[in-house]
């Protein structure tokens, strides 16, 4: 089991963070958080984690 928090979760309004407008959006790790799937890789990987048999 992984501890996951999808993408889409709703945020709260009124709470501030240090991070929060410092990140360039130019920033290549930035530009390849946008393009990957991470909902559907956390289910594949949560899948795996579930056969996975400790003897």
């Amino acid at each position: 089991m992984i501890n996951y928090s999808s993408a889409a979760q709703l945020t709260f309004s009124g709470i501030s963070s240090p991070f929060s407008n410092s990140l360039d959006p130019d920033n290549k790790w930035i530009k390849l958080d946008a393009i990957i799937a991470w909902d559907a890789l956390a289910a594949v990987y949560s899948k795996q984690l579930n056969t996975i048999v400790v003897e």
